[in-house]
């Protein structure tokens, strides 16, 4: 079991990554912080953890994918597919279909 820090350390790199991806003053930043984020999902995938931090950060990873010269280079399926996998295994829609949108 991660402890509470370790939970939101996937989503801080993801984000940060990510955001690196815009700053401008340092081009060479976006690549090296992507890659401890994607360091970072695939160690959290390794260690069992299924909660909500982990689906957003791969939900995240999905939808701003690294620029990969290759088809088959390219993980944003991966990650999407990971995401899906933890909000079935996790009971996020449980109350789903009572909710009033159901209706």
């Amino acid at each position: 079991m991660l402890l509470p820090n370790q939970r939101l350390e996937t989503d801080h790199c993801v984000v940060c990554g990510i955001a690196s991806r815009f700053y401008e003053d340092r081009p060479d930043l976006y690549p090296q912080a992507m890659h401890y984020a994607q360091l970072a999902a695939g160690t959290a995938l390794i260690s069992g953890t299924k909660n909500v931090e982990m689906c957003a950060a791969y939900m995240l990873l999905s939808l701003y994918p690294v620029p990969a010269k290759k088809w088959e280079q390219q993980r944003s399926w991966l990650y999407l597919g990971l995401a899906i996998r933890f909000v079935v295994a996790i009971p996020l829609l449980a109350g789903a279909a009572d909710s009033d949108l159901c209706q």
